[in-house]
């Protein structure tokens, strides 16, 4: 699927368990049936801070790992992964669906609290910014404009989960709407660039995360 042609076709009816957890980071995103650019998904405000789900007090929430060699220099883009994180693990579903891009249908609240119970783990292991080019086609086929980032992160599901792949790469995109980060799907051919990338030795990828301390 191409960047132009980008169209998201609805993945959700039918999804199992595992496929859910695969999505729910987006504890996966992210992530969906795409709609046009003037067609956007109304998300409930005023009530998000009540809609949550039920958390079970026996049993431990997904871990997460932001290394600091992967976060960026736009602190507020920082700041929206943790929260985020903080969302999903909190069972806060009328939040989540916020901080969704409009242009996608969320988890259904069931389906959210379904991956919440299936995760374990996620590991964030790289955020890049797109070139101007990839930017320009998303621009053309969904109407996103700069900066739009790839950020490439690890799921691993519960032994309690029964599938045969139970370590995930996905692949998401954040970007900007109405000023507010949002998360939604990435287009296989950007998935597939940037799960190359996370391959690549560190002195050959571009600078776009955070120097460390030791290379300061």
């Amino acid at each position: 699927m191409g960047c132009v042609a980008m169209r998201l076709k609805p993945v959700m009816s039918g999804m199992n368990l595992a496929g859910l957890a695969r999505f729910l980071w987006a504890v996966s995103v992210l992530w969906l049936a795409a709609c046009e650019p003037d067609v956007l998904v109304e998300q409930p405000r005023d009530d998000a801070d009540r809609i949550k789900i039920d958390l079970p007090e026996d049993q431990t929430p997904p871990t997460f790992h932001f290394p600091g060699r992967v976060r960026t220099e736009d602190e507020s883009l920082n700041k929206f992964i943790e929260q985020f994180k903080e969302v999903c693990l909190r069972g806060e579903y009328g939040q989540y669906r916020l901080k969704v891009s409009r242009r996608v249908e969320p988890l259904s609240k069931q389906q959210f609290e379904n991956a919440w119970h299936a995760v374990k783990s996620v590991r964030i292991e790289l955020i890049r910014k797109l070139e101007p080019g990839t930017v320009r086609k998303l621009s053309e086929a969904v109407g996103l404009s700069e900066p739009i980032y790839g950020l490439v992160f690890r799921t691993r599901l519960r032994e309690t989960v029964r599938t045969r792949k139970a370590d995930r790469q996905i692949v998401a995109l954040i970007f900007k709407e109405e000023g507010q980060w949002v998360a939604a799907p990435a287009p296989r051919d950007i998935k597939d660039k940037l799960r190359r990338a996370t391959t690549q030795p560190a002195s050959t990828q571009p600078a776009t995360s955070r120097p460390s301390r030791a290379s300061r």
